[in-house]
């Protein structure tokens, strides 16, 4: 049994189910990629269990079946041949699979296709909807790193995709930060939502990298699936009730700064330097146009002290961050300028872009640290 396909595209097909393939799992198979010729075409396939990517492309061969081979070594040896047509034989009885190409013959040992977890199939699905997959993988970006990785709260430990009919939003948080972001493009008929682990949503921003088209979502109970092009990745919901999020957003904070993002982001990371190691704290001090940011670090007399102009409303106050929070923040805005909007200086305060981009809202939430003065 064989098949003949074009090493690069093998290899580009095979570098997106990698991504997936486990270094440590209990079931020893899935170190390998799963491949299945059928009616001439090459699908392939890697999980870990949790998560299963599957692509496929033409192939020529006159053959049905299916294999499981080690990835890796199929990878590096085709990064270092040159394109060119490869010839693949699988031998059943030997469990062995041949690869001829121009410069010679290599071998490697193969396991029965039918051992292969099977991917859960696209069935009794609550809902489906299309996304842009460009969008999609601009909202990853913008909402992911606020998860939390505390496995003790494991519905915080993922991205809320939270879907109703008077609006979509994308929530993370690990209850020192929360990032909402709104998408007035995205409509639904129904009202739907779940939670999605952060290594597939890596996985399908990696693997959809540079593919302009559209991502049918649909999901069930127990998973979530993402179908475009020939590509389909598969992924177990994480099972929780996600924090009430409005719930804990400011309503009506008295208190407002517009700032230089830049120019908060560099004092910011400078100040960091000089904090303290173990609260890395910063006190920003609001009084009239002038933001004044401090630290220090007690034990070992280093301190800092900067300030820069903002456009300021309210009363005159002092709050404190926890420096890498507040910068990890800013750090993931895009815009030139932020509004911060403070109630007290023990309430959460809202970070916002000052200018919105085109069918997106997206607002930040940092807890402050109590200041004792």
């Amino acid at each position: 049994m064989k098949f003949i396909v074009a090493s690069q595209e093998l290899l580009k097909k095979l570098s997106i189910v990698q991504d997936v393939i486990p270094s440590k799992s209990v079931l020893p198979i899935v170190y390998n990629a799963y491949f299945e010729v059928k009616n001439g075409e090459l699908i392939l396939i890697g999980t870990d269990l949790e998560n299963s990517i599957q692509t496929a492309l033409p192939v020529e061969s006159e053959d049905n079946f299916k294999m499981a081979i080690p990835a890796k070594i199929i990878i590096d040896t085709l990064r270092s041949l040159p394109e060119q047509p490869l010839i693949f034989e699988y031998n059943s009885d030997t469990m062995t699979v041949e690869i001829k190409s121009n410069y010679g013959t290599y071998k490697v040992a193969a396991q029965d296709g039918n051992d292969f977890p099977k991917i859960p199939p696209v069935s009794n699905t609550n809902a489906s909807i299309s996304v842009s997959l460009p969008v999609l993988s601009k909202i990853i970006s913008k909402v992911i790193y606020a998860v939390s990785d505390d496995n003790m709260k494991p519905a915080m430990t993922g991205v809320f995709f939270d879907f109703k009919t008077s609006g979509v939003s994308f929530v993370a948080t690990d209850a020192q930060k929360l990032v909402r972001l709104n998408r007035s493009d995205i409509t639904v008929s129904e009202n739907f939502c779940f939670i999605l682990p952060p290594k597939a949503l890596k996985l399908l921003q990696k693997a959809s990298a540079g593919i302009e088209s559209v991502v049918k979502i649909d999901f069930n109970q127990s998973n979530a699936f993402f179908q475009f092009e020939e590509n389909q990745i598969v992924c177990r919901l994480i099972d929780g009730r996600f924090p009430d999020y409005n719930a804990v957003i400011p309503m009506n904070s008295p208190n407002k700064a517009i700032i230089n993002r830049k120019d908060l982001l560099s004092s910011l990371r400078r100040l960091d330097i000089f904090a303290s190691k173990e609260t890395h704290l910063g006190k920003l001090q609001f009084v009239g146009n002038t933001l004044k940011l401090t630290s220090e670090d007690i034990d070992y007399a280093n301190q800092a002290e900067e300030s820069i102009n903002c456009l300021y409303e309210g009363e005159d106050m002092t709050i404190g961050f926890t420096l890498s929070l507040i910068t990890e923040l800013l750090a993931n805005l895009d815009s030139d300028e932020i509004v911060m909007e403070m109630g007290t200086p023990n309430r959460a305060a809202v970070i916002m872009p000052s200018i919105q981009e085109e069918n997106e809202s997206i607002l930040q939430i940092i807890m402050p640290i109590i200041l004792n003065y």
